[in-house]
């Protein structure tokens, strides 16, 4: 038996909470997903290579088992695009098989002797053979009707009056490589709803074989915990790491304290028991758990890294991996509680209640219902910061709690905040201060402000670290600024992340919370600075375009300025005012890159190095080596501090992110030329760029690494992204920062060149990401 497909696609609805963030076959039984268990049967059963089937939540399977292999069995993982049915994703994931294969599902554990089924396929030639099982209560599974060993019909999940059989259809199945031949492409098709019924009306061979090991249907709560009691308790054959001290399984050992653990219970890696605690039979406390003293916990299923706090009782009952049951809060029978969630101190969970993830549930309160909406959900940052509908997705909780992680930061004392302008944006820019000065963090508000006057303002007052929320775009975002107008690192996007997920924070006393101080006022010298910039332009007319703030400050600083009025050149301003166009007179429209080549030319020309993102354009190079200077490049979000040099001079060259800045640059370098922008720019090497984003499926860094020897970075050098070169240009491949999608831009002579650039690769990566290699 080489081959086998396992069927890990499913999404396990029954099982929500606990599969709200994880695929069904990556539910942990005992410390390790279902999946693990399921490939090690396939091992001992001599199976060499594994397809698995996936759909929902693929790529966390793909990065638990990155590797390509376990337990001695080859990985191949298929994606599904679209639902095709039992049928049909097998049949596409075993399309090259010539031999008889076994089917298995990725979320159901059992320790059948498949060898012995495979044989009894073999034997007697069939084109398929049911692996099924006696079952007690037939009305909870489809079930096969069978007359010696003959498949004679099936029933899906039937009343006690159409229970003709007690044998259950286990999801194992063998099956003749000719069966797939009647499964068509493209289209959902089942095993026993299509496939079999199909097979049996054209008199194929199709047998049932029953086996009398343990199988259990991982189907709801209920048989996720009773599972792990049957593994606690012998009744299925599979292998616990570490120590067995009568019935008491410690994967690494005994924790230290004084406490009791009633056998049978299995105790994870890195567990830690208070003093007094009480560990009942039944219990699973999964890696990292923590179990504060006078804790109780009993027939229950802790998932990794909770914590019970002081006193706490939980009574049969899920608890979901980094959620934390306060002092003395009680969860009963049948309740689960979703990742991340908080239970307050004192509070009650009544029997059957589930709790979505990334809950607060208060202190004292009683939860008689379920909970799927409120509270605050996990924000991962994107390439907007933290994104999504205002009042739906970022709400004054969300807010609040991203202002008190921002103040848990490293070295963060001070801050300023701003927002856009609306009603919404200013309200969640109050909660946001008042999550930062509980952290002890002086807040100053810089009122109504864009990005890029926000930047000058960190700046200008010498601040650690700057908030905006921005309601000017589809989807709104709060946005995080390192001094500079920088984005932040990785390690202080991660610390943010974290503490969100766990709510833990720097929480002061509020005699040490910090002070607020309103500071619109100092915005006001952002407006004179441009305006210092801007005089003395002489010899060309201006006109301003643009839909939020940063307009009016430049309107406001050009005539302040003096700078006359009209069309020669139009500047239009977006995304916040941290890029910007020129369109001439004459309708020809120089985008930001351009504009931005132009003027650091101008700047290395007077002998200075320049610093620039890492995506901007590559003819920065060549004409940083024309004048004999460098062209250093910063990461948007760097994971160590090997762009240290290029961030420390980014921070005094604003313009590079500052588009009314590097526009008034622009126009002086017209006025004291007294030379068309045209001209001017027909001085630079001619490039052009185009760009695509594409969503992915699979791993980010499993695509990127086809191109890496292609790339022309020195062997050591982690970019960011992988920058690819050929004869015609260049192509820069970035994951965005969601790892959901991928950044392709191309970069060469001129467009047409750059759009058949990127259209390749484009073209390259869709072919990867649709056969997953």
């Amino acid at each position: 038996m080489k081959n086998a497909v396992v069927m890990a696609g499913g999404e396990g609805t029954r099982l929500r909470p606990l599969t709200c963030s994880l695929p069904k076959p990556m539910a942990r039984l005992c410390g390790r997903p279902v999946l693990e268990y399921i490939l090690e049967l396939l091992g001992k059963n001599g199976v060499e290579n594994a397809s698995l089937t996936l759909r929902y939540l693929p790529h966390l399977v793909t990065e638990y088992f990155e590797s390509g292999e376990f337990a001695g069995v080859s990985l191949d993982f298929v994606l599904e695009d679209t639902p095709l049915g039992t049928a049909g994703s097998v049949a596409n994931a075993a399309k090259k098989f010539t031999d008889d294969f076994l089917v298995i599902s990725g979320d159901a554990l059992c320790d059948f002797d498949l060898r012995a089924a495979m044989e009894y396929h073999k034997k007697n030639k069939a084109a398929a053979t049911l692996v099924v099982k006696k079952v007690p209560d037939p009305r909870e599974y489809g079930l096969v009707r069978q007359l010696d060993g003959k498949v004679a019909g099936f029933v899906e999940k039937p009343g006690y009056s159409q229970a003709v059989s007690d044998l259950a259809n286990t999801g194992v199945y063998l099956l003749n490589p000719s069966c797939l031949q009647w499964v068509p492409k493209g289209e959902p098709f089942d095993f026993s709803k299509d496939l079999f019924p199909l097979l049996l009306q054209k008199g194929e061979p199709v047998l049932a074989y029953e086996e009398h090991g343990y199988w259990c249907d991982i189907g709801d709560l209920d048989t996720y915990v009773r599972c792990q009691r049957d593994m606690l308790s012998g009744k299925v054959s599979v292998d616990f790491p570490g120590e067995n001290a009568g019935g008491v399984y410690y994967k690494s050992g005994r924790p230290d304290g004084n406490y009791r653990a009633e056998a049978p219970c299995y105790i994870g890696e890195g567990v830690r028991i208070g003093e007094g605690a009480s560990i009942g039979a039944g219990s699973v406390l999964d890696d990292g758990c923590m179990i504060e003293a006078g804790a109780s916990v009993k027939e229950s299923v802790l998932l990794q890294n909770v914590l019970a706090g002081r006193d706490a009782h939980i009574t049969g009952a899920v608890v979901c991996e980094n959620a934390a049951v306060g002092r003395g809060a009680s969860l009963f029978e049948k309740s689960a509680v979703g990742s991340g969630t908080v239970i307050g101190s004192f509070a009650e969970v009544h029997p059957g209640v589930k709790i979505w993830p990334e809950k607060t549930i208060g202190d004292r309160a009683v939860v008689n219902e379920h909970i799927k909406t409120g509270g605050m959900p996990v924000r991962l940052f994107d390439e907007e910061g933290l994104s999504g509908e205002l009042g739906v997705d970022i709400t004054p909780e969300l807010c609040a709690k991203i202002g008190q992680a921002a103040g848990s930061l490293k070295g963060v004392s001070s801050a300023g905040i701003a927002s856009s302008g609306g009603k919404g944006a200013s309200a969640l820019k109050a909660a946001a201060a008042a999550g930062l000065m509980a952290c002890g963090v002086q807040v100053w508000d810089f009122g109504v402000q864009c990005h890029a006057s926000l930047a000058y303002c960190l700046d200008h007052c010498g601040l650690n670290l700057g908030l905006l929320v921005d309601d000017t775009g589809k989807p709104a975002a709060v946005r995080l600024l390192a001094p500079g107008g920088l984005p932040l690192n990785r390690a202080q996007e991660r610390d943010m992340e974290s503490r969100l997920a766990r709510s833990e924070f720097i929480r002061r006393p509020p005699e040490e919370y910090g002070e607020y101080t309103e500071a619109s006022a100092v915005a006001k010298l952002y407006q004179g600075h441009l305006a210092a910039l801007a005089r003395g332009i002489a010899n060309v007319t201006v006109a301003v375009s643009g839909s939020g703030e940063e307009e009016k400050i430049l309107q406001s600083a050009l005539s302040q300025a003096g700078v006359p009025k009209g069309d020669d050149l139009t500047i239009v301003l977006g995304s916040g005012g941290s890029k910007a166009r020129i369109r001439e007179k004459s309708g020809e429209l120089y985008g930001f890159e351009q504009l931005l080549c132009l003027y650091a030319d101008r700047v290395m020309e007077k002998g200075q190095d320049i610093a620039v993102p890492y995506d901007a354009p590559g003819v920065l190079n060549r004409l940083a080596a024309k004048r004999g200077q460098k062209a250093l490049r910063y990461y948007y979000c760097p994971a160590d501090t090997s762009d240290k040099a290029a961030r420390e001079l980014a921070k005094k060259q604003p313009f590079v992110r500052d588009g009314l800045q590097l526009s008034i640059g622009i126009l002086r370098l017209v006025s004291e030329s007294k030379k068309p922008l045209r001209e001017l720019m027909d001085a630079l090497p001619a490039f052009a760029r185009s760009e695509a984003v594409l969503t992915i499926r699979e791993n980010p860094g499993k695509i990127l690494k086809a191109f890496l020897q292609d790339s022309p970075f020195p062997s050591g050098t982690i970019p960011e992204g992988v920058s690819v070169s050929r004869e015609k240009g260049t192509v820069l491949i970035r994951p965005l920062k969601n790892g959901e999608g991928l950044r392709v831009l191309a970069e060469a002579e001129n467009a047409e060149f750059a759009r058949e650039l990127c259209a390749f690769y484009k073209d390259s990566i869709g072919k990867m990401n649709l056969t997953g290699e």
